[in-house]
């Protein structure tokens, strides 16, 4: 006969077995494991449920506010980005296990390394002990776990260090981060005490953490090439080069003389002036119990934490389907994400102008001209991004006389007549770089394209060898002799002239078309292209893949407004 003691130690560990078993069965359900975030610490990391208690508004404190008393913190700001959410971002998590599946001999190493910028802290933990992090690890709640599922959080990006970075040997989060626990800030002479009593890491002033190449270790994401058999071809490739786009632009400021145009990722990525243009100055800290710190004397520069992009898929994903994935932002923090995100892509990413229109021989000539803004190619990053431009040509009684570049309801570029195109599906032709436009069917896509060892078209990461297509367009001040000129480089734009640093040249040659009315362009963005998605949909047989399938379906696929002009062609 069980002792009463005995007895309850057992039900105790049967009950806590079931009930990891029903967590476990809910989330299988929902195709992607994650945990909801509580605060822990595991070796050199804590998550940020901690840097919450000082970093995080309160009522009582006016610390981390602008001028009109705005609530600025880095905890608040921080939870609703990409960085935040980086390991329960749904397409992340669809697109791994497509990838694991597809080359399954590969999957520990695959997992690994991918992980290594998605859940970066439990990866260095395991990196430290020579060994590979792996997604049943960060299932079951713990603290190692726990400082996984935090994403890109403040312990990680704050402890890494000078020594190395922009260095080839710091890319695909070759960052180091030392054991004496110092959490590096800009700011001099920080009061040391309540961080060491919190959290015992020690506040330290160093001027790399306002840096681009702190940035360039995980936005420079280098892969070995794979055949489509899972055999590796001893090469590099170059899946991701944003910040060696920045290197080679006008925007570098990591050089001796910076030019006019000079500005790390961070001054535009995390700002420091509130809405209105007024640059911030407060306390960066308050007491845990909701007060402020009188030692602590308000500092500038302030930097919002913010790390907009062009992304706002994700965040209405998270905000959607909370209960699935657990974000720790409440869901007015993602429709603010959304909203800055829609005023950045749309105000400081690109300009577009349509040039005069003429006729000759019965077609109608005319040119659109872009500029690019950013400091990096556009679109950039991960390559299921994409920009496009959607033409609308009408008569002057406002029926349509020509449309290219328009999309579904599932955001698939379509012709005229509303058919998806044969570049969107997979098996289909990609659509070339364009210097001049004839035809409906044709769309001048801003893209890459991966092309594998046999140099076909892939969409699978490990497989990709080279690019096939790049024709994104280049930052001002992008030079073919600069250093990263060959792993910048455009591909596919060969011949094409007015394809040059900072802008592009299309030409349309229209005919038939009859009395015109109106030209409108459109410079049009989306982070998830039709074309990358109908090749995972492949994959739909994988819990994450139809699980984000799922929320696609009931997402508003609308693209992002970039730049547009509208030309009216004046009666006589």
């Amino acid at each position: 006969m069980l002792r009463p003691t005995r007895l309850l130690i057992l039900l105790s560990v049967c009950a806590s077995v079931s009930l990891l078993c029903l967590l476990r069965e809910a989330q299988a359900g929902n195709g992607i494991e994650v945990l909801a975030l509580r605060d822990a610490q595991h070796g050199r990391f804590l998550t940020s449920k901690r840097c919450a208690l000082c970093h995080s508004n309160a009522g009582r404190s006016n610390a981390m506010r602008d001028a009109a008393g705005g609530a600025q913190a880095p905890f608040d700001l921080w939870q609703a980005s990409s960085m935040a959410n980086a390991f329960r971002d749904p397409f992340f998590r669809a697109t791994l296990a497509a990838e694991m599946q597809h080359m399954p001999d590969k999957a520990a190493a695959i997992e690994d390394k991918c992980l290594s910028c998605h859940a970066p802290m439990a990866a260095y933990e395991q990196h430290a002990q020579g060994e590979k992090v792996a997604l049943k690890q960060l299932v079951f709640d713990s603290d190692f776990a726990q400082i996984g599922n935090d994403g890109v959080s403040c312990a990680l990006c704050h402890q890494i260090e000078a020594e190395g970075l922009g260095s080839e040997e710091s890319y695909t989060a070759g960052f180091r981060i030392g054991d004496e626990g110092k959490i590096f800030g800009p700011h001099a002479q920080p009061f040391t005490m309540p961080m060491r009593r919190h959290t015992s890491y020690t506040p330290t002033e160093s001027p790399h953490i306002l840096q681009s190449n702190l940035c360039g270790s995980c936005h420079t994401v280098i892969t070995e090439a794979h055949t489509a058999l899972g055999e590796g071809t001893g090469t590099d490739f170059l899946e991701q080069g944003t910040y060696l786009e920045w290197k080679n632009s006008a925007f570098n400021d990591e050089v001796p003389e910076p030019g006019p145009y000079a500005a790390s990722c961070q001054a535009c990525h995390m700002p420091t002036t509130a809405d209105d243009g007024t640059p911030i100055k407060t306390r960066i800290a308050r007491r845990p119990n909701g007060t402020d710190f009188p030692p602590i004397a308000p500092r500038q520069t302030y930097g919002r934490h913010l790390f907009v992009g062009a992304n706002v898929q994700l965040p209405a994903l998270l905000r959607d389907h909370a209960d699935d994935l657990l974000p720790q932002a409440p869901a007015e923090a993602f429709d603010r994400v959304i909203e800055l995100t829609e005023q950045m892509v749309g105000t400081q990413t690109a300009r577009l102008q349509i040039g005069a229109l003429r006729v000759e021989d019965g077609s109608l000539l005319f040119e659109v001209q872009l500029q690019n803004l950013a400091g990096h190619k556009f679109p950039s990053g991960y390559p299921s991004r994409r920009a496009w431009l959607r033409t609308e040509i009408r008569a002057p009684d406002g029926s349509l006389l020509f449309l290219s570049g328009a999309v579904d309801a599932e955001g698939r570029l379509v012709d005229g007549a509303g058919e998806v195109l044969a570049s969107e599906q997979p098996g289909g032709a990609i659509q070339a770089h364009y210097q001049r436009i004839t035809g409906e069917g044709q769309v001048q896509i801003y893209q890459t394209v991966m092309a594998g060892a046999d140099g076909e078209p892939t969409w699978r990461l490990m497989e990709g060898a080279r690019m096939l297509k790049d024709n994104r367009l280049l930052p001002m001040g992008f030079r073919d002799d600069h250093p990263e000129a060959a792993r910048t480089a455009p591909v596919g734009t060969a011949g094409d002239q007015d394809f040059q640093a900072g802008e592009d040249t299309i030409q349309f040659a229209l005919a038939g078309l009859g009395e015109v009315g109106s030209v409108r362009c459109t410079l049009l963005y989306q982070s998830f292209g039709g074309r990358v998605l109908a090749e995972l949909a492949r994959f739909e047989g994988l819990d994450e893949v139809s699980t984000f399938m799922g929320y696609l379906d009931e997402a508003d696929r609308t693209p992002l407004l970039v730049a547009e002009d509208v030309v009216e062609v004046a009666g006589e």
